[in-house]
């Protein structure tokens, strides 16, 4: 027994022996070494009582954030501080890292205790918050330094010439810092050891000086962002050992890209997207057989895609988005078996999809065809296609024949889009199987039959937009399943759908987007909605909706809603008095630009979202425009009864509609508080009275109809109302005054604002930077303001968007839409306080007669 015990305590005596000689080696080794000087140490106790721990200082997204001072003891070695380095035979402080060390505070230039370092070789400061210090000028003594970088940590200023006496650096990054670099050709012209320069978010503002051609060891160079003009020098191509070059977001740059005869060239990366080089993509682009991304988007491109980048067989990204490319995708591009990254959208490409021709690219995961001329997929029969694609666009081309013609991807399939093209035939229901799907657009084709139910059950399906086909039967049992609560936009509009709206709806409990309109459903206005936590549209013009719009006794019922338009019904009762009080987001805006919420990345992919806003007779492009765009259209209706004085409470409207009822009464003079309104229709009711004088103060109404009603007196003067023709008018006999020819005498009311109030009327407009064009276009009776939901647009999660752009942290929300070819259209942001951003669009379509 008693051996059987020893046995047993075997294994633990043997751990605890190792762990004793481990120990007792260790320390014996590290007492070999010097302990570090008592002045380095003072000094680096010093630096750190200049800083606080933030944890918004380092983003979590891009490192490992850990507070490496904390570690840092008086008395003891600092040599066996975090973030230290020491020479192992001197002892000297010889690296200094404290990059993502959640660092708040400020660097005194003329007082930094990190001057006492002077032999310094490595110093990383990166990715810290030193509130717009500037470069201490003693760091250009530290004869010994080799690596510098003092990336995205707030920094500012000019950066020293006297950097440039650093004569042994290899390394050099100062990129996404408010830096100015008046003179790269005098900071650059001595670092002739340099092998990484990296300079994106410097301001620059010149050209690209010679001296970097005689950085022979450079292979690695980035100046995107910088303000680079004039024509980028081709030399650069063409040193010894360059790999990496990245010249984006440099708008003003312009050149072509050069031969390249030099099958040996070391160039792995190029990135030249949203600059101005312009031509054509020279055949020799496929000696370059180490490249691995080519990132030419946003440029003016042109010509074909040659034939020659089929012999770039280690290529794994390309980004030809958004040039002038024409012609058929050539065959040899889908031969390379290392792509994983395909955006050719917004070209002019043209011909068939040839699927046989993917059936190597088992690595793919990305591929975007949109915005292009493709007419069909030519069918490849096999069930394993793409088997990593995680992402397919091929919307707004020229697609026809089956929807079931067209690849569907393995289970990893994420984003599905093939809207805005010609495709028939029925949903399949093996879109139900595809457990990782969460954007799922369909919209604007031919499609037919019924929404298949399981659809209902897709258990991470976030995004489902069906909108504009011949869709029949009753909508799904959405968030039927506890699966099935991830649902936030659905837009099922512009179908033949039937039926109720299913009471599951009231589960999805993530549903920001609910667009119904232009169905025929039969039933009564939803209320039981109204517990729906982040509601924000809701869109259901254009049905057989009846009933009366009962008054809630909730204060907060559709507490977060911005948008709501049940228009073209059969409502009937009084307006729903009480739901004004309780839709607080359109109670206020946020005009506080630094507290809106830009996109919030929480899948592989994002998206935006077009609103179309539909005026009878009218057509408004939108410009520009900063406040989140607010709309209530109750028109087309059968409500009776006045307009209650509760409608005062909505402060941050920028679209009311109560067109075409059977409203009495007066105009109550409490909409005078909607400063922020744009667009008023009053059109076609039974309203009597006064225009109220006070509505003269309104700054930003663009339309205004209050024809077909019983209105009499003067129509009030103010800089806004003169600008109102006489069909706003109309139909009102009792009315006078400008811009009727029916004189008031001495009547007329006339607002002249007080210089003061004129003031900040002009300030409040700099602040909005509004601008309307209106063009008459049809009948001048009548307008209907509806709602429709457009288009998705795609955008890369910015983890992949990284894979593009080296400094994307700093221009995230930067490029939110993309240019569109055909009919003019204008993409204007509109930040919500949710996940996903709603660009704003007019288009002149969808308009109707009363």
């Amino acid at each position: 027994m008693m051996t059987m015990r020893l046995l047993k305590l075997f294994p633990s005596f043997m751990f605890l022996l190792v762990v004793y000689f481990s120990s007792a080696l260790a320390n014996s080794s590290s007492s070999s070494h010097p302990l570090c000087f008592s002045d380095e140490s003072r000094a680096l106790l010093q630096f750190r009582q200049h800083f606080s721990f933030d944890s918004s200082a380092s983003p979590q997204w891009y490192c490992k954030r850990d507070a490496k001072m904390v570690s840092w003891k008086e008395g003891t070695d600092c040599c066996q501080w975090d973030g230290i380095a020491c020479d192992a035979i001197t002892g000297h402080v010889i690296g200094l890292d404290l990059s993502c060390s959640l660092l708040h505070g400020t660097i005194y230039s003329h007082n930094c205790s990190l001057c006492h370092l002077s032999h310094l070789q490595s110093l990383n400061l990166a990715f810290n918050n030193f509130s717009n210090s500037r470069i201490p000028l003693c760091f250009a003594s530290f004869n010994s330094l080799i690596h510098l970088n003092l990336s995205s940590s707030s920094f500012c200023g000019e950066i020293p010439l006297q950097l440039s006496h650093l004569s042994k650096l290899v390394s050099l990054d100062l990129s996404s810092s408010a830096f100015n670099a008046s003179s790269l050709e005098r900071l650059i012209h001595n670092f002739t050891q340099l092998r990484h320069l990296d300079l994106s978010g410097v301001s620059i503002n010149s050209i690209i000086p010679k001296s970097l051609m005689n950085l022979s060891s450079l292979n690695y160079l980035s100046l995107s962002v910088c303000g680079l003009k004039s024509k980028f020098p081709t030399d650069i191509f063409h040193l010894p050992n360059l790999q990496y070059l990245d010249v984006s977001d440099n708008p003003k740059l312009s050149g072509k890209l050069p031969e390249f005869f030099n099958d040996s060239s070391p160039l792995r990366l190029l990135y030249f997207l949203f600059t101005n080089f312009y031509g054509e993509i020279p055949n020799s682009i496929g000696q370059l057989k180490s490249l691995e991304t080519l990132g030419l988007g946003g440029s003016n491109f042109s010509g074909c895609i040659p034939e020659s980048l089929g012999n770039n067989s280690k290529l794994s990204v390309l980004y030809l988005t958004e040039n002038h490319f024409g012609g058929e995708i050539p065959s040899s591009l889908w031969r390379i078996e290392t792509l994983t990254d395909v955006d050719l959208s917004l070209n002019n490409l043209t011909g068939t999809i040839k699927l046989d021709n993917f059936s190597q690219l088992t690595s793919l995961y990305f591929l975007d065809l949109s915005y292009n001329s493709l007419t069909c997929f030519q069918l490849f029969p096999t069930n394993n296609l793409w088997p990593s694609l995680e992402y397919l666009g091929v919307n707004s081309n020229k697609l026809q024949g089956s929807l079931g013609s067209l690849p569907i991807p393995s289970e990893e399939i994420i984003y599905y889009s093939v809207a805005n093209n010609q495709l028939t035939g029925e949903i399949s229901p093996s879109f139900c199987n595809k457990s990782h799907l969460e954007f799922l657009n369909l919209s604007n084709n031919n499609l037919r039959g019924a929404i298949p139910p399981c659809l209902s059950n897709s258990s991470r399906l976030s995004v489902l937009n069906l909108q504009h086909n011949g869709l029949v039967g009753a909508i799904p049992k959405m968030c039927s399943h506890a699966n099935g609560i991830k649902l936030e936009t659905l837009d099922l509009s512009y179908n033949q759908l039937q039926g109720q709206l299913p009471r599951s709806l009231a589960h999805c409990k993530l549903l920001q987007l609910l667009i119904l309109g232009n169905n025929m459903l039969v039933d009564t206005f939803p209320a039981w909605l109204a517990t729906l936590p982040i509601l924000q549209v809701l869109v259901l013009r254009h049905n057989r909706l009846y009933g009366s719009i009962r008054n809630s006794r909730s204060e907060v019922a559709f507490a977060k809603l911005n948008i709501i338009d049940v228009s073209d019904n059969n409502f009937t009762g009084t307006l729903p008095s009480n739901y004004f009080k309780s839709w607080r987001s359109m109670m206020a805006n946020d005009k506080n630009r630094s507290n809106w919420k830009f996109l919030t990345m929480t899948s592989e992919f994002y998206y935006s979202y077009n609103i179309t806003l539909i005026d009878k007779g009218l057509e408004m492009e939108l410009v520009k425009i900063l406040n989140t765009f607010k709309v209530v259209d109750l028109s087309n209706n059968n409500f009776r009864g006045e307009i209650p004085k509760s409608i005062g409470q909505l402060k941050a409207l920028c679209a009311l509609n109560f067109s075409n009822n059977h409203l009495m009464g007066s105009i109550p003079t409490e909409l005078a508080n909607l400063k922020d309104l744009e667009s008023l229709d009053l059109a076609r009711n039974n309203l009597s009275g006064i225009i109220p004088p006070e509505l003269a103060s309104w700054t930003f109404l663009e339309v205004l109809n209050l024809s077909h009603n019983h209105l009499e007196g003067p129509i009030p003067r103010s800089r806004q109302f003169d600008t109102f023709p006489n069909t706003s008018y109309l139909g009102n006999l009792g009315l006078c005054g400008f811009p009727l020819s029916k004189p008031c005498g001495e009547t007329e009311m006339t607002l002249q604002p007080s210089s003061k109030l004129d003031q900040t009327l002009n300030s409040e407009s700099i602040i909005y930077d509004f601008d309307w064009k209106v063009v008459k276009i049809g009948y001048g009776c009548g307008m209907v303001v509806g709602v429709i939901m457009g288009n998705y647009i795609y955008n890369r999660k910015q983890e992949a968007i990284a894979r593009f752009f080296r400094i994307w942290l700093d221009r995230k929300g930067k490029r939110l839409s993309k240019r569109r070819h055909g009919r003019k259209q204008v993409l204007v942001p509109i930040f919500f306080p949710f996940s996903y951003c709603f660009p704003f669009r007019v288009l002149e379509s969808d308009f109707y007669n009363v």
